[in-house]
């Protein structure tokens, strides 16, 4: 059984940008973090139910989401250390350098997380970062969807019965009914990420796709590269 982790600033995050690589793969050992919201009575409840139907541990904490000033990345590592008490995985996946729709602490737990795999704070074989356009959060119809990018060293696409479940998780248990509004919006078919190799606590980053496409078809073979 593989053994992965999702490091993400908020509940939802992980549906919204890898809802169907976790569906594709209940069979996995995952732990799911969420660094944010472990104060909010709405979304912390609704956060374990999601990963209760995932079947995946689930990790909630509160980092701050309501000022949104800069955070000294210490402090997010040493969060993530406190209430992680395993730190070696198979497979490790968080938000990309945009922060898919510039968010600063999507930004943030980017940057925490891949420092954490540089020193050695978090090991794995592999580490995957959300591979998306740079979106726009605001009200339809001025909203921008982050778009799944067409050369990510990791793509899937997600059947209709995939996508529709991806949307209902949405919708009805976190709690996004607008059809119109940026989450529902921004479940799309595909998912992108982009990969990093992890050796010793040091990060190699691919350049050749052709390599990362077959690392991709060896150890995900039944997604497509699309």
């Amino acid at each position: 059984m593989k053994k992965a982790l999702v490091i993400v600033a908020h509940p939802d995050d992980e549906i919204i940008w890898m809802g169907g690589f976790l569906l594709k793969n209940k069979a996995w050992s995952w732990t799911i973090f969420s660094l944010c919201r472990f104060g909010d009575d709405d979304r912390r409840p609704k956060f374990f139910k999601v990963c209760k139907l995932l079947g995946a541990k689930g990790i909630i904490s509160n980092l701050d989401d309501e000022l949104l000033e800069p955070i000294e990345e210490k402090k997010i590592i040493n969060m993530i250390l406190d209430n992680l008490k395993d730190n070696d995985y198979e497979y490790i996946f968080t938000h990309g350098e945009n922060g898919e729709y510039g968010h600063i602490r999507h930004k943030d737990v980017h940057c925490a997380v891949k420092q954490m795999v540089k020193n050695n704070l978090l090991k794995c074989k592999k580490l995957y970062f959300f591979n998306y356009s740079l979106g726009k959060n605001i009200p339809y119809p001025a909203l921008i969807t982050p778009s799944a990018i067409d050369s990510g060293d990791l793509i899937i696409k997600l059947s209709n019965k995939e996508l529709k479940e991806k949307k209902r998780i949405v919708r009805d248990i976190y709690g996004y009914p607008n059809e119109k509004g940026f989450e529902l919006m921004s479940c799309g078919r595909k998912e992108s990420f982009s990969e990093t190799d992890s050796y010793n606590g040091r990060l190699k980053f691919l350049t050749n796709l052709s390599k990362s496409s077959e690392h991709s078809k060896r150890h995900f073979g039944k997604y497509q590269k699309l």
